[in-house]
């Protein structure tokens, strides 16, 4: 599998345009650029310093957007009219509310520790790249 300027390998050995219909796995494919057959692999590092440094902003707006998701617990449970207070209808759109919520919450609890186990991935490189650069200068001598 090769990553190619804005394409990504594709399971199959193929290649397709980074994020078609991935998500987020064609974004992190793009990342990391992989050559088979005794190449070794390339790490885009400034790829990775990007994601882990923007994506936390874009966590902390979701989280946001989750909060916003508390306000239909202040709804009375007369505000669907009495027939909607007879069958439930604020306690179903709260409950609806709070799961949506709890929803959002996780993504971007989710979404911010992704965003740094990959400012810890590059970190672990780029250490090992020192060491192994170290190393192979002591071996040389």
């Amino acid at each position: 599998m090769r990553a190619i300027r804005g394409k990504s390998a594709t399971p199959d050995g193929g290649v397709g345009q980074a994020g078609d219909g991935d998500g987020f796995q064609g974004t992190l494919r793009t990342l990391v650029e992989v050559e088979m057959g005794g190449h070794g692999f390339r790490v885009e590092e400034e790829a990775l310093r990007s994601y882990a440094g923007s994506v936390p902003g874009i966590a902390d707006d979701l989280g946001k957007i989750g909060s916003t998701l508390d306000t239909p617990a202040t709804l009375g449970d007369d505000c669907f009219s009495r027939l909607g207070h007879e069958v439930g209808l604020a306690e179903a759109f709260r409950r609806a509310a709070r799961a949506s919520r709890d929803g959002v919450t996780a993504a971007a609890r989710g979404l911010g520790g992704l965003a740094g186990a990959v400012g810890d991935a590059l970190a672990g490189y780029q250490r090992q790249d020192q060491e192994t650069a170290a190393a192979l200068r002591r071996a040389g001598r």
